[in-house]
């Protein structure tokens, strides 16, 4: 029956008009016809001296014509929207939609006459069951609906969206279209799933902490397992435990003062900074249970006899998680170089360690927030060098890494490592068995320029 209705419509679109009959059709006057094809504003042709036309032709220039007319307002209106708008009927066909209900499908607007919802919208041959269509709801109960649906794009991501439907009724308050719009989600479905992992992570990491902290802090009150322990390792344990606990604070300084900077929130308080009195020695004091739980120690070199104009407490926080990254990442009872130089118009802070380094290709990567490529089980939340970075440019400053082997008491970078190895005598093979370093340097201006910051500044 479908099959023999189609042929039918077929040959109707088809068949063949004299002026007179497309008058009587379109309700318009044979001498307004008439101009009309000879202007070439109305799909005709003429035969000798008749004039012939197509209907199919003639009702899809009507319809066009109405779509055109329509154009300056409620086309416009609908086409300026984002979300994708449609008009269903009972039947499930698109009376009327904007550009971003199709999409990138290939069906036009002046197609849409015979054209289901879900063939435009979800690119489906079936009707969607009444569980998964908004449309079927609203018509059978009245009342607006709303569900959340996936589909996939052609390159197979998916695609979280929205499907609500509204009802239109006429003056007896029966529902005789659908208005059904979809809202994309796509960009906060990915988000919350991001924001849920970071919990899930930060969380993690802080109770793996907190537990190892516990654990020390029971031996340190268990009578009889103490009295199994030298004064010295009581130390230890004391040292580890402090350290985890540290670790937990770092973590939520990072994860608070991370969140406060994607806010806008993140506050400079400019003051004229003594170098070593007011950053370096309480940060050395600060870090100093996490040194001896991995029996490393700092050494320092400080050639800076002016003072600094910075935010002492940010700046603090920038050398802690320098320090704290090159004891979590260096050889344990290896010495850790702190070096703050007076670099002219700029103060540098440099923290080397020997550790396992940093790849040649993740230098640019190290600063990006919650990024971590450690193969060696080391946690953390991968916030603590993004705070530098932040912290850094918030002064007007620039933060950056390098990484090579140490060959004797040289500290050769990857770059320079080829021009070096003739000069050393390093064969083929043999950088495996030298040791590596990562190196920090922040570049700190020596006096403040507001203008360099995005942060909220107090001076």
């Amino acid at each position: 029956m479908g099959s023999q209705k189609n042929k039918q419509n077929n040959r109707s679109q088809d068949e063949i008009l004299t002026l007179k009959e497309v008058g009587a059709l379109l309700r318009i006057g044979e001498a307004t016809l008439y101009n009309l094809a000879l202007k070439g504003e109305l799909p005709a042709c003429k035969v000798g001296r008749e004039w012939r036309f197509m209907k199919g032709q003639l009702l899809q220039w009507l319809r066009d014509k109405a779509d055109s007319s329509m154009k300056p307002t409620e086309k416009v209106i609908l086409d300026s929207i984002e979300e994708g708008i449609a008009v269903i009927d009972q039947q499930y066909r698109v009376v009327l939609c904007n550009r971003a209900y199709i999409g990138e499908k290939t069906l036009r607007e002046g197609q849409l006459e015979q054209a289901r919802c879900f063939h435009v919208s979800l690119q489906s041959e079936n009707p969607c069951p009444e569980a998964l269509c908004p449309v079927q709801k609203v018509f059978r109960t009245g009342k607006s609906s709303k569900i959340k649906r996936v589909r996939y794009d052609d390159d197979g991501h998916e695609q979280h969206f929205d499907a609500i439907a509204h009802p239109l009724k006429n003056q007896d308050g029966k529902v005789f279209h659908v208005i059904e719009i979809f809202r994309d989600q796509t960009e906060i479905h990915d988000l919350n799933r991001w924001l849920n992992w970071i919990a899930d992570f930060v969380a993690f990491e802080i109770k793996s902490k907190l537990d190892s902290s516990m654990m020390n802090l029971s031996t340190l009150t268990n009578g009889n397992l103490l009295e199994t322990k030298s004064p010295k390792e009581h130390k230890t344990i004391l040292s580890a435990a402090i350290s985890d606990l540290k670790a937990i604070q770092d973590m939520i300084r990072n994860h608070l003062t991370s969140s406060s900077y994607s806010k806008g929130r993140l506050k400079l308080t400019i003051n004229a900074v003594d170098v070593e009195r007011d950053i370096l020695t309480p940060v050395l004091e600060e870090v100093g249970s996490a040194l001896a739980a991995h029996r490393m120690s700092v050494a320092t070199s400080i050639s800076v006899t002016s003072p600094l104009a910075c935010d002492c407490e940010m700046m603090k926080i920038v050398l802690n998680n320098l320090i704290s990254n090159a004891t979590k990442y260096g050889t344990a009872g290896t010495e850790i170089h702190c070096q703050v130089v007076d670099a002219g118009s700029y103060v540098l802070f440099i923290v080397t360690n020997e550790g396992i380094g940093i790849p040649p290709n993740r230098l640019m990567d190290v600063f990006k927030e919650y990024v971590r490529f450690d193969t060696e089980g080391k946690g953390g939340t991968g916030l603590g060098l993004y705070i530098v970075k932040t912290i850094t440019e918030l002064h007007g400053g620039v933060a950056s890494a390098e990484s090579g082997y140490f060959i004797g008491n040289n500290a050769i970078s990857y770059g320079d490592f080829e021009a070096a190895r003739e000069r050393f005598g390093i064969v083929d093979g043999e950088e495996k068995k030298l040791k590596k370093f990562a190196r920090f340097l922040v570049r700190i201006p020596k006096s403040f320029a507001e203008e360099t910051s995005n942060g909220i500044v107090n001076i």
